[in-house]
């Protein structure tokens, strides 16, 4: 008596269908009557048990599909994991329940993640945090990527969080081997340009050696002479110490382009270093009947990144230049190098030249690997730009200039060297 049964009625017509039965008694003096009230259940059925069905649906696609996945409740406790979840961690589903999933992250991953995943469960935010993870075939600790995102109520409320776990650490590795590959050619290139710049290099330390020499000789004269001029020969052998500085300063930054170093970001400025690659160059233009021009922005911010990288862009491009109008007649054969500031937060260098101009037929291969124009060239000099601007942050292109030659510009954010 007053509850709800579930049984099976009859229609008319003999088909049987569920209903919600409740009888109620009710007392009248000594007598008794008692009121029965029948409900037809069929659509809740009927809703039931397609909600039984996805759910099964559902958690079959959570165990077939080759990702790992979790969810968990609205305060962070994880309450359901897949198959391979468990298969790569080792773990029971009750081992991994609530805060055991923190067994499987290492030991220096596993307090910034768990600050991390309290912060989106107080506020929200999506999840995410990449961490090394523990694989329970190989007992190795692999870098992996961990998401989630929460299921809302209508009114914000959240009611669950369901999340993924990658395993990157192949792909991780891959891309660190290819960066290595690309730093080792980017020292291949930059060995063989300063190859190519010995008599320039070898012209720009003879300037300073000469310089002492001469000082050298004119203090000891001064030395020598009666009374001895110590004022001259002071000033004299100031000289010979500030030409020393600046021999020492051209070989510092020759070892530095030939060194093979990882690459370091630092504030870099820009017109300084165009500035020291056109020295550089400046006997290789002479020799080669080119002229080299700046016109370079004031005060230009800095940029954040690895100064030898960015040079060995600038001499490319400026060598390139140099090449590529040394065979020709005409004049006047130019390399004009500016930097400017477009927008705010971007910086631009352009390298011009007066030479024959990109041919439409190269035009879309120009940045291809091993894809040259030069007899000796191996095809790598912009491929290895173009990739180092873009680890940068930053965009090379090329066009060719109205009045005749080519242009190659390149794009640089402007940011802090940690950002």
């Amino acid at each position: 008596m007053n509850r709800r049964i579930e049984i099976t009625a009859l229609r008319r017509d003999g088909s049987e269908f569920p209903v919600e039965l409740t009888v109620t008694p009710l007392e009248s003096g000594h007598t008794w009557s008692f009121s029965a009230f029948i409900r037809d259940i069929s659509d809740r059925k009927f809703s039931e048990e397609q909600l039984r069905a996805s759910e099964l649906n559902l958690r079959r696609m959570t165990e077939t599909i080759p990702e790992m996945l979790w969810s968990a409740t609205p305060e962070g406790a994880v309450d359901y994991c897949n198959a391979r979840v468990l298969d790569y961690t080792g773990l029971s589903h009750d081992e991994i329940k609530g805060a055991g999933w923190m067994k499987m992250i290492h030991p220096d991953d596993a307090d910034n993640m768990a600050r991390v995943w309290a912060r989106s469960v107080e506020s929200g935010d999506a999840f995410q945090f990449v961490f090394r993870c523990l694989r329970a075939s190989d007992n190795t600790y692999r870098w992996c990527v961990s998401s989630a995102l929460p299921l809302r109520a209508a009114d914000g409320a959240v009611l669950k969080w369901y999340g993924t776990v990658v395993d990157f650490h192949d792909w991780r590795q891959t891309l660190e081997d290819l960066r290595n590959t690309q730093a080792e050619l980017a020292h291949v290139n930059r060995v063989m340009t300063m190859g190519e710049l010995t008599a320039s290099i070898a012209h720009e330390v003879t300037q300073p050696l000469a310089a002492i020499m001469a000082s050298g000789d004119s203090c000891t004269a001064w030395l020598a002479s009666q009374p001895p001029n110590l004022e001259k020969a002071r000033a004299a052998a100031d000289r010979m110490i500030q030409a020393a500085t600046q021999a020492s300063e051209i070989v510092r930054r020759v070892r530095a382009l030939f060194k093979k170093t990882p690459s370091a970001a630092t504030s870099v400025d820009m017109n300084e270093l165009i500035e020291e690659t056109m020295s550089f160059v400046h006997h290789e233009g002479q020799r080669k009947n080119v002229s080299l021009r700046a016109d370079l922005g004031a005060g230009l911010p800095t940029v954040g990144g690895d100064r030898v990288q960015l040079e060995q862009v600038i001499l490319n491009l400026m060598m390139n230049a140099i090449e590529c109008m040394a065979g020709l007649d005409r004049q006047p054969k130019q390399i004009l190098i500016r930097s400017a500031l477009p927008n705010p937060g971007e910086l631009l260098v352009s390298v011009a030249d007066t030479g024959p101009g990109i041919d439409a037929e190269h035009a879309n291969r120009l940045f291809a690997p091993f894809f040259t124009t030069k007899p000796q060239g191996i095809g790598m000099g912009l491929a290895i730009c173009r990739s180092i601007i873009e680890a940068h942050g930053g965009r090379l292109w090329a066009e060719n200039n109205e009045s005749g030659g080519a242009v190659f510009h390149f794009m640089l954010p402007i940011k802090a060297p940690s950002e």
